[in-house]
């Protein structure tokens, strides 16, 4: 019997998306930057946040930016590109 595989949220390069990540967040032919702060999928968060406060979304990363606040993103790899990682 096959095992099913979690899911890892990824960047359209294929890189996994980790909770630190500093990102460009692409909507409408606009971008802003942000950080994840949690990997919902991984269960991994930055500090001062807890992964499982998140498990109700299902999947996805949450990315807090000052410009948009605290966002939940499904379609990870076709919204988010890696800028750096800590």
């Amino acid at each position: 019997m096959r095992v099913p595989q979690a899911y890892v949220p990824r960047y359209k390069n294929g890189e996994e998306i980790k909770a630190g990540d500093f990102v460009r967040v692409e909507l409408a032919g606009d971008s802003v930057k942000g950080r994840v702060v949690v990997v919902i999928d991984t269960a991994a968060a930055i500090e001062g946040y807890i992964a499982n406060e998140w498990t109700y979304r299902g999947t996805g990363v949450m990315v807090k930016s000052d410009e948009i606040g605290l966002v939940h993103f499904i379609k990870t790899h076709e919204e988010l590109v890696l800028e750096s990682r800590t």
